[in-house]
């Protein structure tokens, strides 16, 4: 229904409800003064909380969310959700592997007609059970430098990424500014001068995900 679509996709934007940091909205491009793109029919578009039922894969396979609310606590226009299940798959999670009974933010949009079925999209992992050992992702990663790009390879757990290929002139305080922006606290860093290549490792860590 019209209803159901609109609580899925969002709201419209108010000037009393003002967007939140890190809040996602949906929009149209076309072409405004002097060529220049301008976004037209912007909408709000609501989070929802989610249950990790069951983990996609790599493949055609699907995971499934379950609806639990909102991300602020609030059940307010989404009676219509709750409990209800939602597909999700491993190219809306980015480099994320999930768990089952984790919890993550993500956002809906209807798909089909008969009958319609609701998929989520940007899924991000709000908490989890995990133990500190488990692998949550992996990534590369390419750091601006005065020189050249450091070219970064980093593997996430719950409370702590651990980077490799850390060039030899890289120290705790350039870490530790990369990833000021996400708290992290505690640097540690080594190098292996039996390395020829002269490129080292190193660990921040965060508060964390874990309940």
């Amino acid at each position: 229904t019209a209803l159901a679509k609109d609580l899925v996709v969002g709201t419209q934007f108010s000037e009393a409800e003002p967007v939140r940091d890190g809040q996602l909205v949906r929009f149209k491009v076309t072409q405004g003064e002097e060529s220049y793109p301008l976004a037209i029919q912007t909408r709000r578009v609501r989070q929802l909380l989610g249950e990790v039922m069951h983990l996609p894969g790599e493949q055609a396979a699907d995971g499934i969310l379950t609806v639990k609310g909102d991300p602020y606590g609030s059940t307010d226009s989404l009676q219509q959700l709750m409990g209800k299940e939602v597909r999700i798959r491993q190219s809306d999670c980015g480099q994320l592997r999930l768990h089952i009974g984790d919890e993550v933010t993500f956002y809906c949009i209807l798909i089909g007609d008969n009958p319609p079925m609701l998929e989520g999209k940007v899924a991000e992992l709000r908490s989890t059970n995990r133990t500190p050992s488990t692998l949550m992702g992996c990534v590369s990663m390419e750091i601006p430098r005065a020189l050249e790009p450091a070219k970064i390879r980093a593997h996430a757990l719950p409370d702590r990424i651990v980077l490799a290929g850390i060039p030899e002139d890289m120290d705790k305080d350039e870490i530790r500014h990369i990833f000021s922006e996400f708290d992290g606290q505690e640097v540690i860093v080594t190098h292996d001068d039996a390395d020829c290549d002269r490129f080292g490792f190193a660990s921040v860590s965060f508060p964390g995900v874990t309940h």
